[in-house]
């Protein structure tokens, strides 16, 4: 081992020994979504072409942002509780009443019946209200571009990046129209490393509020789905049968998996494309896709980086405390998403783009020997243009990542 390499070594390990001991000191807190932050989204979309929706842990959406939800409510009872974070619990144990008429009035629900019956209603009326608007905006030929944020990002971050891609998939197809989607992916003081396991149970369940509005459009309607990080999994628990890596014995968490892997709730879109940046995903993700999809993207697009700081977990192995393989082993999560779709009645075609071979236009992308897990980040490096290409155009080019890492699997 050269001198370089031991200095480097021995710097991994004490930045990582540091990280660790940081932790003590740093504090993790659910992502929950205030009526001011509901109304800023709403005041910087752009009306005509884009759309924002607001869901916490459990795939419930908020309500509109005139209704304000007691946000100090939501997280009263124990971080272990099914109840934490949640909108139906805050509203079922009436710990919001004003909220609650509130809610179920916007929605047009009168006050019959059980709650159950009632808030099960209000969830239809809301998700068939961003039906409607996206079928208004997109006129069922347009292009809807789905963006997934991933952990660590509460609103403000995700909005940052959101409203920066959002521009940059206008330059390349100008009549697309954006979806932003903010979800309870955690939020932790100091170096973020330590919530992704929290995190990635929170995401199959918001897959599924995605996979019942995706339901709910024409089939016809072009879909493309771009994420970052753990938005990953949102995708593809919406998309199918995601639970392979799941402890589907994790308790309360059986019934979720059970409604994941049900084909029979799978959306029918046929024109769909996803692409996956720095996916914080396991590579048995899609193991279980070829028993159980009717749903075959045209494309699926990773965009990787093996020197990545948040999925290379430090000095420890991508299997450490939740499995983030996909990003860091490139030859084997494109062999896996190849498996995954082999059977689809028209070839889906599985394009890489290795972000780390992928120059920078700053040095700010590095931290220490690794780079960063921001997709601002990701944005300044130059293999992003051609990963977008990739996502909106009709007939882009082959990555040269792609012949590299693909080509023989």
């Amino acid at each position: 081992m050269t001198k370089l390499k031991r200095t480097r070594k021995t710097i991994r390990l004490l930045t990582a020994l540091a990280v660790i001991a940081l932790q003590s000191a740093c504090s993790t807190s659910p992502v929950v979504f205030s009526a001011k932050e509901r109304r800023d989204a709403a005041q910087h979309v752009v009306p005509a072409q884009e759309l924002v929706a607001f869901v916490d842990r459990h795939g419930n959406l908020y309500p509109g942002q005139e209704v304000e939800v007691k946000l100090d409510a939501m997280t009263a009872v124990s971080e272990h509780s099914a109840d934490f974070a949640s909108l139906e619990a805050l509203y079922k144990r009436g710990a919001d009443p004003e909220g609650w008429a509130k809610m179920r009035s916007q929605a047009g629900v009168t006050d019959t019946g059980t709650f159950d019956e009632q808030w099960n209603l209000v969830q239809t009326k809301l998700r068939a209200s961003l039906v409607q608007q996206i079928q208004q905006r997109t006129q069922g030929t347009r292009p809807l571009v789905i963006l997934i944020h991933g952990f660590n990002n509460d609103y403000t971050a995700a909005d940052a990046w959101y409203h920066l891609v959002s521009e940059d998939v206008r330059k390349l197809q100008r009549d697309a129209v954006v979806l932003r989607l903010h979800w309870d992916g955690m939020v932790q003081s100091g170096v973020p490393v330590f919530i992704w396991r929290e995190a990635q149970w929170n995401a199959p369940i918001v897959g599924l509020a995605l996979r019942d509005l995706l339901r709910s459009l024409p089939s016809s309607q072009p879909v493309r789905i771009l994420t970052h990080s753990t938005g990953a999994l949102v995708a593809a628990n919406a998309l199918g049968d995601a639970t392979k890596p799941l402890d589907c014995e994790r308790p309360g968490y059986a019934e979720y998996c059970k409604r994941i892997s049900d084909s029979n709730t799978l959306p029918n879109q046929d024109l769909y494309r996803v692409a996956l940046v720095i996916p914080a995903a396991s590579l048995e993700t899609f193991r279980n896709y070829p028993n159980a999809s009717r749903t075959w993207p045209e494309r699926m697009i990773l965009g990787l980086n093996k020197d990545d700081f948040a999925t290379d977990k430090l000095i420890f192995s991508c299997r450490w405390d939740g499995a983030t393989c996909m990003n860091t082993w490139a030859a084997d999560a494109c062999r896996e998403v190849k498996r995954a779709f082999e059977q689809a009645p028209s070839k889906t075609q599985v394009s890489l783009f290795q972000f780390s071979n992928s120059p920078g236009n700053s040095e700010g992308s590095k931290w220490i020997f690794w780079e960063e897990h921001s997709m601002e980040a990701q944005r300044n490096r130059s293999k992003w243009w051609p990963l977008l290409h990739q996502l909106l155009d009709v007939n882009p080019a082959v990555s040269d990542d792609s012949i590299r890492f693909c080509a023989s699997n």
